[in-house]
């Protein structure tokens, strides 16, 4: 519980200890007898100011590295000579891969080498006939890439083929002509069919 003193209504609180700062030492050397030169920008030409050290003059830090660590001349990449002849990149290393032989088991149980690209087609054949949708998808997407353009036009393949109207026969012209004749009249009658 705190006193209250009769003549205030402040509680009565002990006394604030007051702070002492250490008093710093005599410094152990003289201190400098040169003020600092200012260090110039980047890139402006001028250097500073020449001294008895060296070292002390060259300015380190951001975009300026200690002299000793920077690139000498005549060496500016860290890989002087390159790639290595004869390194392949991934394009190279993924079409060796798949040229590369593999040995399968054939129905019959004897072994068949065939390449590895050969082996991945015939398991995405096993399993788009088993039935997995994304197997088959991806099984023609590579098919008609693996066609060659005039395989892919329609009546080259076996398909029916389109035709100008100016290749059509008189004969097929006189079907057409009928057939939309028929086509009319149904329409006029209100028929769907």
């Amino acid at each position: 519980m705190t006193q209250k003193s009769a003549s205030s209504d402040q509680p009565v609180r002990p006394p604030v200890r007051q702070r002492v700062r250490p008093v710093p030492s005599a410094p152990a050397t003289e201190p400098r007898q040169t003020p600092r030169q200012p260090v110039p920008p980047k890139g402006s030409g001028q250097t500073p100011a020449a001294s008895g050290n060296a070292a002390s003059d060259e300015a380190v830090g951001y975009c300026n590295p200690p002299r000793h660590s920077r690139f000498k001349p005549g060496f500016d990449a860290r890989r002087p000579r390159g790639r290595k002849p004869g390194s392949k990149n991934k394009a190279s290393a993924i079409v060796a891969m798949m040229e590369s032989p593999t040995v399968l088991r054939t129905p019959e149980g004897g072994i068949k080498t065939v390449s590895t690209a050969e082996a991945l087609a015939r398991k995405l054949r096993e399993l788009g006939l088993t039935g997995q949708l994304p197997a088959i998808a991806k099984a023609f997407e590579l098919y008609h890439k693996a066609l060659p353009p005039a395989a892919v036009e329609p009546g080259a393949s076996g398909g029916p083929s389109v035709q100008s109207p100016d290749e059509i026969s008189a004969a097929d012209q006189a079907i057409l002509a009928a057939f939309e004749a028929e086509i009319a009249a149904r329409i006029s009658k209100g028929e769907k069919k």
